[in-house]
């Protein structure tokens, strides 16, 4: 049996963490940039259609188009444009859809009040005494 600090039988010693590595501005922004939304799906599908009719499958299908993996893939792929409809997002799941969808039902229900209240607003600015 081991025995740990203080001769406890069973009790592993703690070690200190690895000293985490270093990384540079330059990786950083790489990162940033490969972290953001892809348009993969579309591209993945066309793969593996391709892939299916060559009778292999779709990861021999990316190491034939010199992919090392999937992560390589999808760097290779492009992201959203800002401009993009919401319904563009349907191949990350229907929330994203939705999501954007809802944003959007605020603002218009925003805007509408904000259109209602204008006339009260102006007739009230012109007021020099605005207690009630």
């Amino acid at each position: 049996r081991r025995r740990g600090p203080g001769g406890r039988v069973g009790a592993m010693s703690l070690k200190a963490p690895p000293k985490p590595t270093e990384i540079s501005f330059h990786e950083f922004e790489g990162w940033t940039v490969n972290c953001g939304v892809k348009k993969s799906q579309r591209e993945y599908e066309r793969m593996a259609e391709e892939a299916k009719a060559n009778n292999r499958s779709a990861v021999e299908e990316m190491h034939q188009r010199g992919f090392k993996d999937f992560n390589h893939f999808q760097e290779a792929c492009q992201r959203f444009p800002v401009t993009c409809w919401p319904t563009e997002f349907a191949e990350l799941g229907s929330g994203f859809v939705l999501y954007f969808q809802f944003l959007a039902a605020l603002g218009c229900m925003l805007l509408s009040v904000l259109l209602l209240q204008a006339p009260a607003m102006a007739m009230y600015a012109q007021e020099d005494d605005w207690r009630c």
